[in-house]
């Protein structure tokens, strides 16, 4: 009996355009000195972490207010992790 692992994948909706296919964001999280509860991408001292987007299509109606579905799949498991990484 062989095991499979699993994996999450999100999808997102975005108001804007993505003029890429897919993009490997790969930024470091730390806390957000803002924000006790809040992460943020940090040059030094975050943990490393990984997001692969890719673009799902765009919506068809122009004058809805959703531009573009992305699929997101978190390859570490930061806190606000795709929340942090689809902002930049």
């Amino acid at each position: 009996y062989e095991y499979s692992q699993m994996k999450k994948v999100y999808i997102l909706a975005t108001a804007t355009g993505v003029p890429w296919e897919r993009h490997d964001h790969q930024g470091a999280i730390g806390k957000d000195p803002r924000h006790a509860v809040l992460r943020q991408v940090v040059e030094q001292g975050g943990k490393p972490s990984r997001t692969i987007f890719t673009r799902l299509g765009e919506a068809a109606d122009t004058d809805f207010p959703i531009k573009t579905f992305l699929s997101a799949e978190p390859l570490t498991g930061r806190t606000h992790q795709i929340r942090v990484h689809s902002s930049n």
